[in-house]
Formats: C-alpha cells, sequence, structure tokens
C-alpha cells in the first residue's frame, strides 16, 4: 500500500511539473506579445514578465507589476489584480520595505479568498509568514508556512510545497533546531531537482552551506557556495549571488584570510546596493565590520555596524537588530570600555531572548561574561558562564547526527496531515525505496523537458 501511496504521489508531482513547461522564460518576447496583446490580454502578460524579472530587475519587475494592476481593474480581471498585488509584494520585501510588502500581500490575499483561488492564498501566507521570520516573530512565521504548506499539499503543488519547506526550515535553523532545518532543506532541495528549477536549487544550496557553515564544517559549505556562482551568473540571479558572495566573504573571515574575505563582501556589497537588498546589505556590513575588526580599524568596523543598525531598525529586523547591538558590545570590549559595552550587549540579550533566537543569544551570554568579569561582577560573570555553556549544549549537532536525521523516516513531518496526506505518508515510507522508485522515474522527469521555474523563497 505504501508503494502504491509513493507512485501516487510521484505522478502527481510529474503532472504538476510538466504545467512550467509552458511557462515562456524569454523576457523580450513577452515584451513584444505585450505591445501587440489585445488590451484585455496584457495584464496577465505583464504579471509574466513582473515574475521573470524580479530577481534582475526589481524597479521594472514593479513597474509591470503596477502595469497589470492597474489593467486588471479596468477589465474587472480579480485573479490578476491579486496577482499583481503579490508581485508588487514580493518587489517592496526584496528591497526591504516589509511594511509595504505586507499591505500588498493581505490586499492580495483578500482578492484570492474573495475568489477562492487556493494557490494564490497559499502563496501569500507563506510570503507574510516570511515577513514575520524577518523579523523575529517565529511563531506566526511557522504557523502560516505550515497553513501555507497546507494549502500546497491539497492542490499538489510541488513548487509550493518546496517553498514552504524550506521556509519552515529557514525558522527552525534561526531557532537553533539544526538537524530539522537540514532535513527540510534536502527534501526541499530534492523537489526542485526533480523539478528542475535551478532557482530553487540555487535557494536550497545557499541554505545547506549555511547550515555547514554555522556548524563550523567549512570546507563542506565552500562546496555548496561553489556550486552557486556559475548557476546563479546563468540564471541571473543576483540575489542569491549576493548571498553566496557573502556567505563566501563569511567562511573567509572565520579561516582568517581576512583579505580574501573582504573582498568577497565588498563583491556582495555591491551587488545588494545596485538591487537595492535592504536586508542583505544589512547582513553584509555587518558581517564586514567583523572583518574590520580583525584587520583592527575600530572606527570603520563601528561605521559598518551603525550602517547595519540603522537598515535593520528601519526594517524592524529584531534578530539583526540583536546581533549588531552585540557586535557593537564587542567592540568596546576590546577597545577597554565594559560599562558602555553592557549596555549594548543587555539591549541585544533583551532582543533575542524576546524573539527567542537561542544561537544570538549563546554568543551574547559569553560576551556578557566578559563584560562582568572586566568590571569584577563576578556572580554575573559565572551566571552567565552557565547559560552560555547549557545554550550551546543544546544546539551543537554533530553531522553524523544530521546525516541520520535527514535519512530517518519522517514521522514528524507536519502532525496535523498524517491521517489524511498522501504526502506526508510519502515521507514516512522506507528511504531506500523512495530513492529506487526517483531513480526509477528519472527518465519520465527528463523526458518532459520542463522550463526553469522562476521561483526564490517567495512565491
Amino acid at each position: 500500500m505504501k508503494h502504491i501511496r509513493l507512485l501516487t504521489i510521484l505522478s502527481a508531482i510529474l503532472i504538476s511539473a510538466s504545467l512550467f513547461a509552458e511557462t515562456l522564460s524569454d523576457v523580450t518576447l513577452l515584451k513584444d506579445k505585450f505591445f501587440q496583446a489585445k488590451p484585455s490580454s496584457k495584464p496577465a502578460i505583464a504579471n509574466q514578465i513582473s515574475v521573470l524579472l524580479r530577481n534582475t530587475n526589481p524597479k521594472e519587475a514593479y513597474n509591470y507589476a503596477e502595469q497589470a494592476y492597474k489593467l486588471s481593474l479596468t477589465f474587472k480581471d480579480t485573479l490578476q489584480a491579486a496577482l499583481s498585488l503579490k508581485n508588487m509584494g514580493i518587489v517592496f520585501f526584496f528591497t526591504g520595505d516589509y511594511t509595504q510588502a505586507e499591505s500588498h500581500y493581505l490586499r492580495a490575499l483578500a482578492l484570492y479568498e474573495k475568489i477562492g483561488n487556493e494557490e494564490g492564498i497559499s502563496a501569500c501566507e507563506h510570503n507574510i509568514g516570511f515577513i514575520y521570520q524577518e523579523k523575529g516573530e517565529y511563531d506566526k512565521a511557522l504557523k502560516l508556512y505550515q497553513k501555507s504548506l497546507n494549502h500546497a499539499i491539497e492542490q499538489r503543488d510541488p513548487a509550493s510545497i518546496s517553498g514552504s519547506l524550506t521556509n519552515i526550515g529557514i525558522t527552525y535553523n534561526y531557532t537553533g533546531n539544526i538537524s530539522k532545518a537540514l532535513r527540510y532543506f534536502k527534501i526541499s532541495y530534492q523537489i526542485d531537482h526533480w523539478l528542475n528549477d535551478i532557482d530553487g536549487q540555487i535557494f536550497n544550496l545557499n541554505n545547506i552551506g549555511t547550515i555547514y557553515l554555522n556548524l563550523g564544517k567549512l570546507d563542506y559549505a565552500i562546496q555548496y557556495f561553489n556550486q552557486i556562482l556559475p548557476l546563479s551568473e546563468k540564471q541571473e540571479n543576483w540575489y542569491e549571488k549576493g548571498k553566496c558572495l557573502h556567505n563566501l566573504g563569511t567562511i573567509y573571515s572565520l579561516k582568517n584570510m581576512n583579505i580574501r574575505a573582504y573582498n568577497y563582501l565588498q563583491k556582495a556589497l555591491i551587488i545588494r546596493e545596485e538591487i537595492e537588498d535592504k536586508s542583505g546589505l544589512m547582513k553584509t556590513l555587518y558581517i564586514l565590520g567583523k572583518v574590520l575588526h580583525k584587520l583592527d580599524h575600530p572606527e570603520k568596523e563601528n561605521e559598518m555596524y551603525l550602517q547595519a543598525l540603522k537598515i535593520a531598525e528601519e526594517l524592524d529586523d529584531k534578530r539583526e537588530m540583536s546581533n549588531v547591538l552585540a557586535a557593537i558590545g564587542e567592540n568596546l570590549l576590546d577597545r577597554n570600555n565594559p560599562e558602555a559595552a553592557l549596555d549594548y550587549l543587555l539591549q541585544a540579550k533583551n532582543i533575542a531572548l524576546k524573539i527567542n533566537s537561542l544561537p544570538e543569544l549563546s554568543l551574547i551570554y559569553e560576551q556578557l561574561v566578559y563584560a562582568y568579569s572586566a568590571l569584577n561582577q563576578y556572580d554575573s560573570a559565572n551566571i552567565y558562564l552557565e547559560k552560555s555553556k547549557f545554550l550551546t549544549d543544546s544546539i551543537s549537532v554533530d553531522e553524523t547526527t544530521i546525516e541520520q536525521s535527514v535519512k530517518a523516516k519522517e514521522s514528524e513531518f507536519i502532525t496535523d496531515h498524517k491521517s489524511k496526506n498522501l504526502f506526508i505518508r510519502f515521507f514516512e515510507t522506507d528511504y531506500t525505496l523512495y530513492i529506487l522508485l526517483i531513480l526509477s522515474s528519472l527518465g519520465m522527469i527528463y523526458a518532459l523537458y520542463f522550463r526553469t521555474v522562476n521561483r526564490t523563497h517567495t512565491h
């Protein structure tokens, strides 16, 4: 019976994926088609163009989505109006305007609910969840991701299933559940591989590499990131290329190859400024500050942190606010100013506690040990030393444990759906059988000649 269930799901994936072959990937052809089309057809074409441009030219992507929205109102095309609002929301998200992004997603969601479009409802819930995630509101994010996943499973939409799995993994990673995060990323990567979704594969390679980076498996992480650079260049996916360059800069900083790290980070900074990726820019400024700390440029270091903090406050990104405040505190400690350092570190601690960001808390507690010791407040130092040890032990996972977890039966996948969703039962089947059946299906998959789906972590 389990074999039948698995084959049923694989068939559903293949059928859904074949629809992607109809997607036009040539922006120039679409633009020509837009100008020649009758007015009532233009909203759909403009939305297609917006989707294809979102990773390479956010401004133009927004302009086409805005045109699509105005035209759809003229022709009372509710579906295209909802899609155009969602597309504008994605551009606002990429450029760091979370308030406008959420507003557009909510307006799109209302229209999708009005016409009963489950795919659109799922995508909007997913994207709103990502905003909560970036703000550090992880419980809210997880609830929306689960809800979005439920819709995607019911609709047998593998691309949306993959996106939801990825973002659930990101949330688990942020809250310190590393083995669970990696499991979700690898499942999502396999789905993207089946669909020949290159952008989805790039995104998950970045996520998997980041996990190994956080575990200190730096050479292993580099292998993942080096796969991304040619793929992102080919796809003209500057958003993910900027992220990859940032991650490589971080790795070389950890290897104390600081000049090389600085060069990678400068390249990332240029890309992120060019595409107006405020969230990415903030993170790169933060890591640049760390590199300048190692190169003994305290004034430039602090300048990077202050720029990053300003963006974090604009975006209301609590996780990065905590990181940057802690970094400023560390800089002040090194400059023999423990009193000022303590103020920043306590601010960082309070924010990290509020959002339950365990990896950040562990590092902040270490710095608080140094700060209180420098102030001869040894009782407080010992308290934070014990807290740091406890958190470090709770979020540390060795590579063997992770790989065993990835290959284990997926008994915890989504408990709310164990009794009714075939897709969940798919993950409960024997892993060896799953691999054999996937291999036997490869000929069928590649025979479909899938075109790449232009999808990032938002839909």
